[in-house]
């Protein structure tokens, strides 16, 4: 393949991945901020864990993109791309990384709040309140209410 040609589909192709890269972030970024909204709504156990490792496989992908970017644009150095672009690039493809490593961290952060242990159930006082409710020896909603609000 003549050098001219081979220049060109190098910088095409870095040029692509660069703008994949790009796109690769922000579908991250958006996957988490749906997973922060299926948090907040409550989620079962099941379907917690498989969002989780979809999300962590989809940061891989993502950086794969990036790692193949990157590549590209080493590759294009040797055969005399202008150099700004290059930079311009590189510079593209860390704030990917960087954006992309903070949804990693935000991931594993909730990966380690998931995983942390509940205290134990006092099945006694469980119980004696059981008997209580049954016995109507609680307080009614309104009864709540009011010992808490100040008399006017």
């Amino acid at each position: 393949m003549p050098q001219d040609k081979r220049r060109e589909e190098l910088f095409t192709l870095a040029r692509e991945f660069t703008r994949r890269a790009a796109w690769a972030t922000e579908t991250a970024e958006g996957w988490l901020a749906e997973l922060m909204t299926r948090l907040r709504t409550g989620m079962g156990g099941d379907k917690y864990r498989a969002l989780f490792r979809s999300g962590r496989e989809l940061c891989r992908m993502c950086q794969s993109v990036t790692e193949i970017a990157g590549y590209l644009w080493r590759m294009t150095e040797a055969v005399s791309v202008p150099v700004a672009e290059i930079r311009d690039a590189e510079g593209t493809l860390s704030a990917a990384r960087q954006r992309l490593t903070a949804v990693e961290n935000e991931i594993a952060s909730l990966t380690r709040r998931a995983g942390r242990h509940f205290p134990e159930m006092d099945l006694e006082r469980l119980e004696k309140e059981k008997q209580q409710i049954a016995e109507r020896k609680v307080l009614t909603p309104e009864q709540s209410r009011a010992a808490f609000l100040k008399p006017e």
